[in-house]
């Protein structure tokens, strides 16, 4: 009755790149403007292009753009062309930190925000967020053909056994970290891709030899590469070694020496210009020493410590979202971990199997070189400041998708039933993980029925109008569940902060809360007078607690750029030292 699509692995390549295409454009979209890693540092880097056109001088000139403003310029020149067209009106608002931002802790409740976010859906296509979606697509199309290079990669290096490129190919595609770094603003979607295109070309040159063309072609990519990010140098070092073992194999004198001129000189004129600038400006070739000045070196770490950091590569190379705060459920870095791991065994159990066979083993050894290099980097860098985050390896995505995809092939793992399952956990992400994160509660007309009515203001400005009932006993490390109703009385040009105390009756602050309202995702400047602001937030009580201790909830409001208090009034309009509130008692 139902007839079987049967798609062969062309049409089945197709598929996976489209599947991409539409999963990245969700997170595009999804994900509100500036909630992806230094995002607004490399889009203010561009937009700094674009205004001047020039770079700037990272060792006299400070900017927002920050430690951005030190990478290679490839992807900015072309971001600054894209976006030159479009006002940028309005961006400085957009980019405002939120003070109270909980970056790098996905144990946080609230403020998980990096910027001061305000109802960010739907979603508004008015300057400057036109540009910044702009380039947001732009790196989607690099992603798009990252996932078609890391299969031709994996048909290279495995060319009978198609399901290898397939899998590869899949695990690119459906692999939500990269789909969210690749419909954010960066430079590693495009790094990412000029990696996969030259590992390509490289296990073509490996099987077929050496042809000026080729060695043209891999010559002017691994310039690209290295313009676009100074990881990008790496992919010499998998040329050179791979042409090294041909060269061996065959003794082609010419095509080794042309591919290696060929190197030398489109490096010297495509990228070189930018490397001898460093060495000018800073006394530094690659520019790190003026990016460090930015990010800051860390103190000596330990060995376990760093083995600590590095296993957790599997966590932010596959699923982690935001600003490095926002995980998916425990069980899914456990599935994660259980592939790599049996992975790493196939791959241990195939590389032995293909031992004889050199050609058939060798490409895959370059592959395994070029994660080791990149690996390595990473390692050299998480020691030399905070830098440990899987999205670093993407470069190298190639070598890493095409290895993972050769070992569970090798134990005859069902690829189809992996990229299923990674398909659909990876296209529930934005919707279930991204939007009600950011999504603050529905503004109301009134109180809701079954809340508690109860009138204090602070400075003629806010109100709080009611709270729900707030009761039961709690502990240490329990977390107090508080819900209050805000109304402004009148349109605020300040945000400000609220705070939140638990205190016990001797005044005593047991837990806390400090937010801008909505846990961070709402702004008193913008909220609308007469409207009632639900907010709820859930307030760990940090400190030991005495049996039957009652406990009091203590609400008010600052200015987090001074730290002034706004005076309190009662229900009244009477001047308040303070406005508190029952809140339930410790356990017996």
């Amino acid at each position: 009755m139902f007839k079987t699509i049967r798609l062969n692995p062309i049409q089945s390549m197709r598929l996976l790149v489209a599947l991409f295409v539409g999963l990245s454009a969700q997170f595009v979209f999804l994900t509100p403007i500036f909630e992806a890693p230094d995002e607004p540092y490399h889009f203010t880097f561009a937009h700094q292009i674009s205004n001047r056109w020039r770079l700037p001088n990272q060792k006299t000139t400070e900017g927002p753009a920050k430690q951005e403003a030190s990478q290679p310029p490839l992807f900015y020149g072309v971001a600054a062309v894209l976006i030159t067209p479009f006002s940028r009106e309005g961006l400085q608002a957009l980019r405002e930190p939120n003070p109270h931002a909980n970056t790098g802790a996905p144990d946080a409740l609230i403020n998980r925000n990096y910027v001061v976010q305000h109802e960010p859906y739907p979603i508004r296509f008015d300057p400057p967020r036109a540009a910044i979606y702009a380039v947001r697509l732009l790196n989607v199309v690099w992603g798009a053909v990252t996932v078609w290079a890391v299969w031709k990669t994996a048909r290279a290096a495995a060319p009978d056994v198609p399901g290898i490129a397939l899998l590869a190919c899949g695990l690119t595609a459906l692999n939500p970290q990269f789909a969210f770094i690749s419909g954010a603003v960066n430079n590693d979607a495009m790094t990412a891709m000029w990696g996969s295109l030259i590992l390509w070309q490289t296990l073509v040159m490996l099987r077929e030899g050496f042809t000026t063309r080729r060695s043209v072609l891999i010559a002017i990519l691994v310039a690209l590469a290295t313009l676009t990010k100074v990881s990008g140098l790496l992919f010499g070092i998998t040329v050179a070694a791979a042409a090294i073992w041909r060269h061996f194999r065959e003794r082609d004198w010419r095509g080794f020496l042309i591919l290696a001129l060929s190197g030398v000189v489109f490096w010297a004129l495509i990228a070189g210009w930018w490397y001898a600038r460093n060495l000018q400006l800073y006394g530094d070739f690659t520019g790190t020493s003026t990016m460090l000045r930015w990010v800051g070196q860390r103190p000596p770490v330990g060995f376990g410590s760093l083995l600590k950091e590095l296993g957790s590569l599997t966590i932010s190379y596959w699923s982690i979202f935001g600003w490095f705060n926002v995980l998916a459920p425990r069980l899914v870095y456990t599935v994660i971990d259980v592939l790599v791991i049996a992975s790493a065994a196939g791959i241990g159990i195939g590389l032995w199997r293909l031992r004889r066979d050199r050609s058939q083993l060798v490409p895959w050894l370059v592959l395994a070189l070029t994660f080791i290099m990149g690996l390595t980097a990473l390692t050299a860098w998480t020691i030399t400041t905070y830098g440990t985050q899987g999205r670093l390896l993407f470069p190298y995505i190639a070598a890493i998708s095409a290895l993972i995809a050769f070992g569970l092939t090798t134990l005859r793992v069902p690829g189809r039933m992996i990229l299923a399952v990674l398909g659909v956990y990876a296209y529930s992400v934005p919707l279930t993980l991204i939007v009600p994160l950011y999504d603050p509660h529905e503004v109301l007309d009134t109180l809701p029925g079954g809340s508690i009515p109860f009138a204090a203001s602070w400075d003629g400005q806010i109100e709080v109008v009611g709270h729900d009932v707030l009761e039961g006993t709690f502990q240490q490390g329990d977390l107090v569940p508080v819900t209050l109703y805000w109304t402004p009385i009148r349109t605020s040009e300040t945000d400000y902060s609220l705070f939140l105390h638990l205190l016990t009756p001797d005044a005593t602050i047991v837990g806390q809360v400090d937010s801008y309202p909505s846990g961070g995702l709402r702004r008193t400047s913008l909220w609308y007078a007469g409207q009632v602001y639900p907010d709820t937030y859930q307030i760990r009580i940090t400190e030991p607690l005495p049996p039957g201790t009652l406990l009091r909830l203590e609400m008010g409001w600052y200015d987090a750029r001074t730290g002034e208090r706004l005076p309190a009034y009662d229900g009244m309009g009477e001047p308040a030292p303070s406005v508190i509130i029952p809140a339930g008692r410790a356990a017996p």
